[in-house]
């Protein structure tokens, strides 16, 4: 786990609202946004990182998509 924060990032959100993920995949859990404009190509300033996932079952990932941890729901994808 990581834990890493900044309000003002400035980080341009990728445009594209997919991502093939490949089974066994590590990539980043986050970043992490309460900014409501957040989605594919937007610009947000207040982000965190909190970590890595490992991709059990390989598939595509969309923006809007829910985010379980276990059986929890804990959000929605906002981009890439």
């Amino acid at each position: 786990m990581l834990d890493a924060r900044s309000e003002r990032r400035g980080m341009q959100v990728e445009p594209h609202p997919s991502r093939a993920v490949p089974a066994g995949e590590n990539p980043r859990a986050g970043p992490w946004t309460d900014d409501p404009e957040a989605g594919p190509g937007a610009r947000i300033e207040a982000s965190g990182l909190v970590g890595f996932v490992e991709i059990v079952r390989g598939g595509v990932i969309l923006a809007g998509d829910q985010v379980d941890v276990g059986s929890a729901a804990v959000g929605s994808s906002g981009g890439l």
